[in-house]
């Protein structure tokens, strides 16, 4: 029932209400999970030798699959964020934005070529 009340809020209010009931339940869910893990950690159902081995190979498995995604994430999303800004009550500067933006894009074509050369 909290976050249908919620939703309705940031419907009616507009985007700069989600970024400040995001403040509020990022606070919320962060203690529920430390109170939770501290919980399930004090009741003894937890055993640290199950978690092992740890890093079997090393870290270089995990830095060459997760290494491509790591340097993309920015540059995927910086389509959806430029979509929110139409929405905000406060305009931007449109020329650093399209300075940053063309400094981004020519950073990624970059890293693929470069990328590409290396495979």
């Amino acid at each position: 029932m909290l976050m249908i009340i919620a939703i309705s809020y940031v419907l009616s209010l507009g985007i700069e209400v989600l970024a400040r009931t995001a403040e509020v339940f990022i606070v919320i869910l962060i203690l529920i999970g430390l109170i939770g893990n501290m919980l399930i950690y004090l009741l003894g159902n937890v055993d640290f030798h199950n978690l092992q081995p740890i890093l079997e190979n090393g870290w270089k498995p995990i830095l060459k699959l997760a290494f491509p995604v790591v340097i993309s994430f920015p540059f995927g999303k910086a389509l959806v964020f430029t979509m929110i800004l139409l929405f905000l009550s406060t305009r931007i500067n449109e020329k650093s934005l399209a300075v940053g933006l063309n400094y981004k894009r020519t950073a990624f074509k970059l890293y693929s070529k470069f990328e590409n050369c290396r495979s």
